[in-house]
């Protein structure tokens, strides 16, 4: 009796899978030895150095295989007062276009909350030791976010992303916030697509929202896109991401997560797509795979 074809298509993930229980296994050693309070103060650091590998099966309508993506980046946060990633490099493997992405920039920040204190207010970020009051608004966006198709010699630029950002919850600054936050988006990117020097002005209204245990091991993660052209309502994009992770320390100075994450993309033209795992033939890409991310104060 033949196999049924979904049970087929999940077996490059057999030995990810494998590995990701192996690797929960290890992170619950590390937790027990160092505890969660080691855990939760390293959440908040700025951290210098960061990898991260992601692997998994992905599906269009041009094919399906195993991608494999590796990312970089010089400095990045996520705590209380909003996150950022600066000078980021990724590398991609696309088993169905066959070829190579390259994905760099200069900054990366979906929230950047503003701080109230007796003398003002500006980003919280720059008054690191500050007692800011809880926050409600902040602002998010990309400076030069490059992707290269190294098959195709195709290009894709977003020079510049700003977007506004409600806080739901109203616990920006807050230590809650690093245990539940919802935040609602809403901006505007500058892209330019080569060959065909093609720019466009494309509208971004979303949401991202998070959960955390009690002792910061577990985390679930949700994201949603809506980006439509201005200048043509019928060039618009989808995007949907979710996961499920586990933190952990790796010794005295390096916190890593374990996770399981799913994507998807819908790009009415894919040729004016920009996205980690995006076709840019197909106009629906589906993503499942692991994660390992670990980074050093």
């Amino acid at each position: 009796m033949s196999t049924p074809t979904f049970i087929r298509s999940l077996k490059p993930l057999t030995p990810l899978a494998l590995s990701f229980i192996s690797a929960l296994a290890i992170a619950d050693i590390h937790a027990d030895e160092l505890g969660d309070h080691s855990l939760e103060i390293h959440q908040r650091r700025l951290h210098v150095g960061e990898v991260q590998i992601d692997s998994g099966f992905v599906k269009t309508q041009d094919g399906s295989g195993t991608d494999v993506r590796i990312q970089t980046s010089l400095a990045s946060f996520d705590n209380t007062f909003g996150d950022a990633k600066t000078l980021y490099l990724q590398w991609t493997y696309l088993a169905d276009q066959k070829g190579y992405r390259v994905h760099f920039g200069l900054e990366d920040s979906q929230v950047l909350f503003f701080c109230t204190t007796s003398n003002g207010t500006s980003l919280s970020f720059l008054k690191f030791m500050s007692d800011c009051k809880p926050s409600t608004f902040a602002v998010g966006g990309k400076v030069l976010d490059v992707q290269v198709d190294t098959n195709t010699s195709r290009w894709a630029v977003r020079w510049a992303e700003l977007t506004g950002v409600i806080n739901a919850l109203q616990n920006g600054n807050d230590d809650s916030y690093q245990h539940k936050r919802l935040n609602f988006l809403g901006g505007a990117s500058i892209d330019t697509i080569f060959p065909g020097n093609t720019t466009v002005t494309r509208l971004n209204a979303g949401m991202i929202g998070m959960i955390r245990s009690r002792d910061n091991h577990w985390e679930l993660r949700g994201q949603f896109n809506y980006r439509p052209n201005v200048g043509n309502m019928a060039d618009y994009a989808i995007e949907a991401k979710a996961s499920a992770g586990y933190n952990f320390m790796m010794g005295p100075s390096a916190f890593a997560t374990i996770a399981a994450t799913s994507e998807y993309a819908h790009w009415s033209m894919p040729w004016h797509s920009i996205g980690d795992f995006t076709s840019d033939t197909a106009t629906d890409t589906v993503y499942t795979g692991l994660l390992f991310d670990i980074k050093w104060q």
